[in-house]
């Protein structure tokens, strides 16, 4: 391998490598400047890495089917009430998230039941919004709902499996 003594404009002197190759040879750049040109393409792949991850989310977002109105729940909203009556709720909620990608594969869902404003439709998007940002899918729909599509099966003839 042949090298040689070069001046970087920028960073000064270096010994450069000439690496040989069948039709072409190539010399090694100024290490500091290949540092540059690395952290920039590192800084690069993770914006880009980033932007894609957040493009998902926004997919699973428009496809989750969570109300417009419940679009930013988050659970420190209701922990922070005081005297909150879902607060075993609110646990079991967090605990879930935190346990997620290691119980999604077991089909481990949440059912939440109650009196009209106790905040059910809170927690559970809440619970939906933090396992999309996770990098998973996840699906609002209320129990008429759930019934309705259900039912449809078997107008349909679609498999009552697909629709759950």
């Amino acid at each position: 391998m042949k090298t040689e003594k070069r001046k970087c404009e920028k960073h000064g002197e270096y010994i450069a490598e000439c690496a040989e190759y069948a039709h072409f040879s190539r010399w090694s750049l100024c290490p500091e400047c290949q540092k540059e040109i690395d952290a920039a393409a590192e800084l690069e792949a993770a914006e880009n890495e980033k932007r894609q991850k957040n493009a998902r989310i926004a997919e699973n977002m428009s496809r989750s089917g969570i109300p417009k109105k419940y679009s930013s729940s988050q659970l420190s909203c209701l922990e922070s009430v005081s005297g909150n009556k879902n607060e075993k709720a609110i646990q079991y909620a967090s605990r879930y998230i935190a346990a997620f990608e290691s119980i999604r594969d077991e089909g481990v869902s949440m059912i939440f039941f109650g009196s009209p404003g106790t905040g059910k439709t809170h927690i559970a998007c809440a619970v939906a919004i933090e396992i999309i940002k996770q990098g998973f899918s996840a699906k609002y729909i209320t129990a008429f709902d759930l019934l309705n599509e259900i039912s449809a099966c078997f107008r349909t003839r679609e498999s009552v499996n697909d629709a759950i």
